[in-house]
């Protein structure tokens, strides 16, 4: 008897369930559907992707957005066997390119100097589609999260 894939969804580096309430409320009936958060417990992608995948037995359906992507990618490496099915948001398999680096890096920085606010509001843009820019109920969900979930991210991450 062939055992039905777990789905885990995982969240982006300043992100936590509650980005993927919809989709755990909508995927509940008809399958397992867990959230990971080992960014906030890893400090490295090769220790994400073992501790999602030990926090996780059997065959997995992965999900992952922005670096979420790039930590279920490692997953798919170190377990091609266990991976049955991979959608990655937002993210790609590419190195980061050398400009990709410098927002990323300039975006830490302006978390350590309590620059938070400019930080989220230059990268709102990135984060949404262009078309949900203005959906407030939106925004007003995901904005608010941000602060505490970047500095728990940076505190593990550091």
């Amino acid at each position: 008897m062939r055992s039905v894939p777990t789905v885990v969804l995982i969240p982006g580096l300043a992100a936590d369930g509650a980005m993927w309430a919809a989709q755990c409320a909508a995927l509940a009936p008809v399958c397992d559907v867990r959230v990971s958060d080992v960014h906030f417990k890893c400090e490295t992608l090769p220790a994400m992707a073992a501790a999602l995948l030990a926090a996780h037995p059997g065959p997995l359906v992965l999900c992952g957005a922005s670096m979420g992507g790039i930590v279920a990618l490692e997953a798919v490496a170190q377990a091609p066997d266990r991976v049955h099915g991979l959608a990655l948001l937002g993210t790609t398999a590419r190195p980061d390119t050398p400009e990709i680096a410098a927002l990323g890096a300039a975006a830490f920085a302006a978390i350590e100097d309590g620059r938070f606010e400019e930080m989220i509001a230059a990268n709102v843009p990135f984060s949404f589609h262009a078309d949900r820019l203005a959906d407030a109920p939106l925004a007003d969900l995901v904005l608010p999260l941000l602060p505490a979930l970047a500095l728990a991210t940076l505190d593990a991450n550091t």
